[in-house]
């Protein structure tokens, strides 16, 4: 499980480095601009697809193949998508909190809250499509999961501004709770399909 997260780890270092600049950049600028939400969303919606970006690399270079070689079982190769994108997920989510308290706003707490769906959706809903059909199968299916994930985003920020909860329909926390249960039902069903899929 270390190797394939240390993999993991190198691929996003030579692939996906500018979408870490840029995401940095953007929510710097959100941070600097108050009312520019989409900022803020913009960077927790990137590493929340981190995960299937690095799949959709594993599978051009054949390495899903390659994989069976390994003393590694499929099981094995799903759960260490999930938790790398979990520690991806925390690690934003530690910058986060650090850069809104750095910048002096309040409601560091609410605002990182907010941050936890939004990066668990893209996993929850993306990596079950990738593994069952395969990045060029899946495709279409992947950009329209993308915009959903987006558009939750935008609703659930909508009108209020970000670290403002009290007003909103459904108590984040609970929106939380929620999208931790769908990313262990989405690890679960990702573990079936992936195992009974030809390769």
């Amino acid at each position: 499980m270390l190797g394939l997260l240390r993999k993991d780890c190198y691929l996003t270092v030579k692939y996906a480095r500018m979408l870490l600049v840029v995401s940095l950049i953007m929510l710097a600028v959100g941070l600097l601009f108050p009312d520019n939400e989409f900022c803020l969303i913009y960077p927790a919606l990137m590493i929340g697809m981190l995960p299937s970006t690095l799949y959709a690399y594993d599978e051009r270079e054949k390495w899903t193949t390659y994989i069976q070689a390994l003393p590694v079982s499929r099981r094995q190769y799903v759960t260490e998508k999930y938790l790398f994108g979990l520690l991806a997920s925390l690690a934003y989510l530690a910058l986060f909190f650090a850069a809104w308290l750095i910048a002096g706003r309040s409601g560091a707490g609410e605002a990182a809250a907010i941050m936890i769906p939004i990066l668990l959706l893209a996993p929850a809903l993306l990596l079950p499509v990738l593994l069952r059909f395969g990045v060029e199968k899946g495709r279409i299916a992947y950009f329209c999961i993308a915009a959903l994930v987006a558009v939750a985003a935008v609703l659930l920020t909508r009108g209020e501004g970000l670290p403002t909860l009290s007003n909103r329909p459904l108590p984040i926390w609970g929106v939380c709770l929620a999208s931790l249960a769908l990313l262990a039902l989405s690890w679960l069903l990702s573990v079936a399909l992936f195992e009974r899929r030809e390769l």
